[in-house]
């Protein structure tokens, strides 16, 4: 029941410091525990922040630290017995295109970004990097590890323009299957294509709440453990 159940939120939540807090502690007020990655969006400097933050990774920093202010969680963590829910940060490389793996001069993804590094080659390499810690934890039972953006390109994702380029990390997904368990869930955002699908004995599941092309959708909320082991949903199936 809301207030004992762990939620996971797998970023872009809104674009601003103050509406994450207005949405983080609205949303820890309903649930035991809530764990959160940033997505793309909160990493956006607008010009009511320039001034708090010379650069995306100062508001990535400054993020981390509201999320402890909080109660927020952001660092892995056991939540049952044998049940551990592990956050992992993410950015999107050019590579992950597989038709044209080479960054493009003229996208503008992102352009509310500043880095203090190459965003197309070093971001993703420095949010992996910062993961690295995480990974040797002697995890056991069940592991549900969770990014903002897609570790693999076999999920399903809009693949119109250059989309793929700013959509995922396949070095994400050796982090995913660094955790050789049997009981392995991994939930990620993004997309905004619903999907529960089983691969190479890893649940993927991503639960799209917000708006597509301007259509609101209101999905209930997606059940991946029931305290038990990881639930059996209808939708998931194995490949």
């Amino acid at each position: 029941m809301l207030g004992q159940d762990v939620l996971i939120v797998a970023g872009n939540l809104c674009d601003t410091r103050n509406a994450l807090v207005r949405a983080l502690t609205t949303l820890k007020a309903k649930f035991r525990r809530v764990f959160y990655v940033p997505g793309n969006h909160e990493l956006w400097l607008n010009a009511t922040e320039a001034s708090k933050y010379p650069d995306s990774l100062a508001k990535l920093l400054g993020i981390m630290e509201t999320c402890d202010e909080l109660g927020v969680d952001c660092f892995p963590a056991a939540v049952s017995e044998d049940v551990f829910v592990v956050p992992l940060l993410s950015w999107y490389t050019a590579e992950f295109d597989e038709k044209d793996p080479f960054p493009d001069p003229n996208a503008n993804f992102d352009h509310q970004c500043r880095w203090p590094l190459d965003p197309e080659t070093q971001v993703w390499k420095y949010m992996l990097k910062l993961n690295e810690a995480h990974l040797q934890h002697p995890f056991h039972g069940t592991v549900i590890t969770f990014s903002h953006f897609l570790p693999s390109r076999n999920l399903p994702f809009g693949s119109f323009g250059r989309a793929a380029k700013a959509m995922g990390c396949e070095d994400l997904n050796d982090q995913v299957k660094s955790f050789r368990l049997r009981n392995r869930v991994h939930v990620y955002g993004h997309s905004s294509r619903h999907f529960a699908q089983y691969e190479d004995g890893v649940l993927y599941v991503n639960h799209y709440h917000g708006t597509d092309g301007g259509q609101s959708e209101r999905a209930p909320l997606f059940l991946i453990h029931d305290g038990k082991d990881i639930a059996k949903s209808s939708t998931a199936q194995f490949v």
